[in-house]
Order: structure tokens, then sequence, then C-alpha cells
């Protein structure tokens, strides 16, 4: 909802099909959107459930379909059931490790995080068509919140739980940790299957007085900004959007080494970092914060740079919406990265050859120019080109410089493949197509009067083809 909202504030015309709850059908109307409510139950998808998303689409007219979720993908259409398919490409969205049998009729993929985009490309047949794109961490204006108001005392240390009560969410290791801090109140703001259960325990421990259940709240700004420490103890995290939305309050974050904090978080630098199931580490990393003001304030000022770099709701929009178009174009959309600095390709180049003597110094080149475009485009910085060039260059992609002047070089990119050299189990895939594509470009290089254009490179793409 929260993406649906920004899409809408950016001008991009919804169709909304959801479950008729109150709350989504009643944010849905304030923001002015069209929608069509279903079930998406079981007895749905048998009695015509997907014969009504395509009559929708069909309809309606859209230039894609976004499926939310898993549930949502397996109501695309299948062919060969009595219903048509899709009259445009849907894209399927993967929060988790969800199975591929929900996806199998999608278009195109986006992972949350990138071991969920190699997830994909390993179950769905993902290659070249998966995506990475964050979920945002900025959040809508709440009307504050006072420790009056949830009966916290002035000098309590206020710690908060932004989750689905749990088990993989590791709700128990923080009202454990509880125990050990007596100045501690702890805030849970969610609901789920386990709550009588962990009200039990808040009781058995006998710190039910100092663990606050609130519900469901939609207030995540307001409370984060009461809080003094925001907690993330997941046994199990996918990604983690809380991550990025303590980042962007500027709130110390304590997490675990759950697949997605690690894949984002470093430990004493943006977080701190416990184990799995250990309350007192978790107890003993909030007095640490507590009595070293200065190393909350380097994790909030180092979570907040991470914030803004990648999990910005317009940073994460411009990433939306550049797969939006390249999915309904077909996948074919290429960037074209002008004016590229010449000593730092030629340092990074060099710097490669030390480690690799005798390799084509153009092809280590083409390598490092793919490198500084994709994470240019991606990361909006250059960082790390050499890791990044050498991944490129083991997977087997090669990409094309001018041979003949570095000044106003253009570097024309299909953003899919690049994707997929990420993945090194595709290297033979890469190989075969090295021996084609690259080949041929370095020989279209090779001509001495050659100008090196983006037409050129279409040209030379489709005929690699």
């Amino acid at each position: 909802m929260d993406a649906i909202e920004a899409l809408a504030d950016r001008g991009v015309k919804q169709k909304i099909i959801c479950r008729p709850h109150d709350l989504t059908l009643q944010r849905v109307t304030a923001l002015g959107l069209p929608s069509v409510t279903m079930s998406f139950s079981q007895v749905s998808r048998h009695l015509g459930g997907q014969a009504r998303v395509r009559s929708v689409a069909e309809d309606w007219g859209p230039d894609i379909v976004h499926a939310w979720m898993a549930r949502a993908a397996s109501f695309v259409p299948r062919s060969g059931m009595g219903v048509a398919e899709m009259p445009c490409p849907v894209l399927g969205w993967m929060g988790g490790y969800y199975s591929a049998k929900y996806f199998g009729h999608c278009d195109a993929f986006i992972g949350v995080t990138p071991d969920i985009c190699r997830h994909i490309r390993a179950t769905c047949d993902g290659h070249g068509r998966t995506h990475l794109c964050h979920t945002f961490g900025t959040l809508r204006d709440d009307a504050p919140l006072r420790r009056e108001d949830l009966k916290i005392e002035p000098a309590a240390t206020v710690l908060l739980m932004l989750s689905r009560v749990h088990h993989k969410k590791g709700v128990d290791t923080a009202i454990e940790a509880v125990r050990h801090l007596p100045e501690a109140v702890l805030l849970l703001a969610g609901d789920g299957p386990e709550m009588h259960r962990y009200q039990r325990l808040a009781t058995t421990l006998g710190v039910s007085d100092r663990v606050r259940f609130l519900g469901w709240r939609t207030d995540r700004r307001a409370l984060l900004a009461l809080c003094d420490i925001c907690l993330l103890p997941s046994r199990y995290e996918p990604f983690g959007t809380v991550i990025a939305e303590a980042w962007s309050m500027r709130r110390p974050l304590i997490t675990t080494p759950a697949d997605g904090p690690r894949q984002y978080v470093v430990d004493g630098e943006d977080a701190l970092v416990v184990p799995f199931d250990g309350p007192a580490e978790l107890a003993s990393a909030v007095d640490r914060l507590s009595q070293d003001r200065d190393l909350g304030a380097r994790l909030v000022e180092a979570g907040y740079r991470k914030y803004v770099e990648q999990f910005s709701r317009e940073r994460v929009l411009d990433d939306l919406l550049a797969i939006y178009r390249r999915v309904a174009g077909g996948g074919q959309a290429r960037i074209d990265v002008a004016e590229l600095d010449a000593r730092l390709i030629s340092a990074v180049t060099a710097e490669m050859l030390k480690s690799a003597p005798g390799e084509d110094p153009r092809r280590v080149s083409a390598a490092v120019l793919a490198a500084i475009a994709y994470w240019t485009y991606y990361e909006g910085q250059d960082t790390s080109l050499a890791r990044d060039a050498a991944l490129i260059e083991l997977s087997g992609l090669r990409r094309l410089v001018d041979p003949h002047g570095w000044g106003r070089t253009v570097l024309v990119l299909d953003p899919d493949q690049l994707d997929a050299t990420l993945d090194e189990g595709d290297r033979a895939a890469l190989a075969a197509w090295d021996a084609t594509f690259c080949d041929r470009l370095l020989r279209l290089l090779d001509n001495p009067s050659g100008t090196w254009t983006a037409e050129t490179a279409r040209s030379a793409m489709s005929a690699a083809d």
C-alpha cells in the first residue's frame, strides 16, 4: 500500500484488485484510485477468479500488471485451463523466498534483496527476467506520540519492535531480554497468531508491566520517533523493511544475522548484530548503546546514509518505474552511459591486469565499464569497482570500449543481462553468449573508421542474438 500510494503521488495510473478489507478500501478510495474486490481464496480461484483478473486487465488496458506477493501471482491466468492469457506483461514481486509454483505465469520478477533475486533465477527460470528493487523506508507523517500516552517513565529506555507476533520474529527473545534490563520498556507493535502466548510469557517472567502489546498499528513513524532503540531479533527475515525505517528515522538498530539483515547491515558500523535466540546478548547490546552515546550516533549516521542511497522513497520509486518501463517494453531497454572517466577506467584496468597477466586489456576495460555503468545506475555511485568488475569478468560477460578515444565513449547496456552475470551458476550460458556477442563487437570496434554509437550497439546486439 505504501508503494501504491507513492506511485499515485507520481501520477501513475493504477487500478487495484484487492481483498474487501475496510482499511485497504479506505486508503485506496482516499487516493482516488479505482478498485475491484476479490476474496483471493481457494474457492474464488476455482470459481472464475483467474478469468476475472484477466477481464479487469483487458477492460482497463494497462501497460503492466504487478502481482504483489505470491497469492496475487497465483491468480495470473493459466493457459490451457479454459482461460486466456493476460493481455499485457505480468510482474511478480517476491518479498521472501517464495515457492516458484505461485509465479509460473509471470513474465518478469522483482526480488527485494540480491539473494532473493538469486533464488528467483534458480527456481523460476528467471535469468534475464529478474530485477532487484528494494522496499523503501520513508514513512508517512503521523500524529506525534508522547511517553505519557503509553505510561512510560521519562527515564526509561524505550525499545521498539515493529513486527508480526510470530515465533520467526524472535518476540520471545526481546521479552526475555527485558528481564535483564530493569530500566527498559518494550513496545511491541503488531498482531499475530502467538499474541496470547507471549503475553503469558511476559507475565511468567515478571515483566508484563514493562512490555506493551500495542496490537496492529499504522503509526510506525510516531512509534520510531518515540523509541530509543529499534529491535529486529528475527530468527527468519528475508529482508526486514524495519531496517530501512529505523535508518530513515535515525534510530539505533539491533538485529540478528538473518538472511535480510546479513545482506545490508554491518555490525558496529550501521547496527549491532546479536546471535539468534540470545536474550542476554540482546540486553548487553542495549546496555552498550545506552552507555555509549557516541556509538549510537555513529550507527545512526551510517545507517541514514545507506537509507538515502538505497531505501529512500524517491530512489526506490525511480528503480521501480524503470523496471516497469523495461518489462512493459519487452525487456529491450538500454542504458546509455556517456563521458566516462578515462583515468578511472585505466587505473582499475591496470589493477585487474596485475592479477590477470596476459589478459586482453580491452576486454578487462570492457568489464570495468560494465561495472561502472551497472553500479552507477543501480547504486548511484561508483563504489568497489574493482570487485564488481572482477565479478563480471569472472562470469564471462564482456562489454566493449572504443579503442580510438575515451573522451565521449558511449556504452549501451542491457540491465537484465548484467543482473544475470552476478549469478555464478550461469557461467556456461554467459561463456557461450560471450563467444558470439563480444567477439563480434570487438571486431566492430577494430574498424578504424568506426564511431561507437547507440545505434551501432543495437545493430550488433541484434546480429549477436
